[in-house]
């Protein structure tokens, strides 16, 4: 099973017919770089994943494709160092899963989603705040 397949089949049994709030697209790193994907420039949580395994979580309540194109452009690295985004742009492992929630009035289940996808899978490059 992905990391991708992973994510979706734990985050259904957990947050059951809430997360069918979510609609679900995977994009090549460079490929989620290009402005005018209008499906993921909504809010949502974005999910890198390169070879099995979860490099950084995170979330927009506004534009989830700019605020993850902004960890590449920004450079985010992990705490040693050894980690740093700006490379997934040109490696094809790299993907991005979005879930994008469409209905604004639920938006605040983007917070719970990411806090527990950030819980459960412990990503190479956390947030901040789980540091």
């Amino acid at each position: 099973m992905s990391c991708i397949e992973e994510i979706i089949a734990i985050a259904e049994k957990e947050f059951e017919n809430k997360f069918q709030l979510f609609k679900k697209y995977t994009f090549s790193v460079s490929k989620a770089q290009k402005k005018g994907i209008k499906e993921i420039e909504k809010p949502g949580v974005y999910v890198y994943c390169k070879a099995g395994k979860i490099i950084k979580i995170g979330k927009s309540n506004s534009n989830a494709r700019k605020r993850a194109n902004e960890h590449i452009v920004e450079n985010t690295t992990s705490k040693d160092g050894k980690l740093e985004m700006k490379y997934l742009l040109s490696d094809n492992e790299a993907i991005i899963l979005f879930l994008i929630v469409e209905d604004d009035s639920k938006i605040h289940w983007i917070i719970a989603l990411e806090d527990y996808l950030e819980h459960n899978f412990k990503a190479k490059i956390p947030s901040i705040r789980r540091c």
